[in-house]
């Protein structure tokens, strides 16, 4: 009885002792996260955002992005040679080259509480560039 009652208290100890320091340690990568973050918030007071006014590169793809969306729109595709740098016709295309992996977007959004804030992904407004 005695020995049983040692084994059970020596189970539990070991097991609320493992539990008790598994939450103290923060993992390298909490660290580093929370360090980029101090670091691009220090950045960001001492150097602001960029003076941009015109907003044309936003513009020229929100063009782009909406051309694409037209079905009645033809491209002509070609190709370089590198040898002989001549162009050679490949055909018709649909739309404009932009590429993949181009957001118009921010890919994520948080929501929630300042103590509950949860990020969850966010297509753009074509509904491509989910990533989860």
């Amino acid at each position: 009885m005695k020995k049983i009652f040692i084994t059970i208290l020596l189970i539990f100890a070991t097991t609320s002792n493992a539990l008790f320091f598994s939450g103290c340690d923060k993992s390298n990568d909490t660290k580093q996260a929370e360090q980029t973050e101090a670091l691009q918030k220090q950045s960001s007071s001492k150097i602001g955002m960029p003076n941009i006014t015109n907003f044309y590169e936003k513009r020229m793809m929100k063009t782009i992005m909406e051309d694409c969306d037209n079905s009645n729109l033809i491209t002509y595709a070609y190709i370089k040679n590198d040898m002989t740098g001549k162009f050679t016709y490949l055909g018709e295309a649909m739309g404009y080259g932009l590429p993949y992996g181009t957001e118009y977007t921010n890919p994520q959004y948080s929501t929630g509480s300042s103590s509950n804030r949860v990020t969850l992904p966010q297509a753009d407004p074509n509904g491509r560039a989910i990533r989860f």
